[in-house]
């Protein structure tokens, strides 16, 4: 059974601290990385949810409103960008099996 998840590699860090979000697609015991091209910070990242989460570093104040309604759209934005690129790569998948290519 073929997989797609939304990954990072925690240990390939750029000069300015960030890594490359990746879709890792599974099967049969092996996993290839496809770059998604959008860059993340370790603290901006949910892993368990595979997730772009940079709204939680800004503390939640009166004075910080603003920034935490325009960080949060934009999580959702990158979120929504990632999740439709896993979406794409699934449907091949899914259309890949119906042809009986495994």
């Amino acid at each position: 059974m073929a997989t797609v998840k939304i990954s990072i590699k925690s240990k390939e860090l750029n000069s300015k601290g960030e890594t490359t979000i990746y879709l890792r697609y599974g099967h049969k015991q092996k996993s290839t990385d496809i770059s998604t091209g959008i860059k993340t910070r370790l603290d901006e990242w949910h892993t368990s949810k595979e997730c772009f989460n940079s709204a939680k570093l800004i503390k939640n104040n009166k004075l910080n409103e603003e920034k935490i309604k325009i960080a949060k759209k934009t999580d959702l934005l990158i979120n929504t960008n990632l999740e439709n690129k896993k979406a794409e790569l699934t449907e091949i998948v899914r259309k890949l099996q119906l042809k009986g290519i495994d």
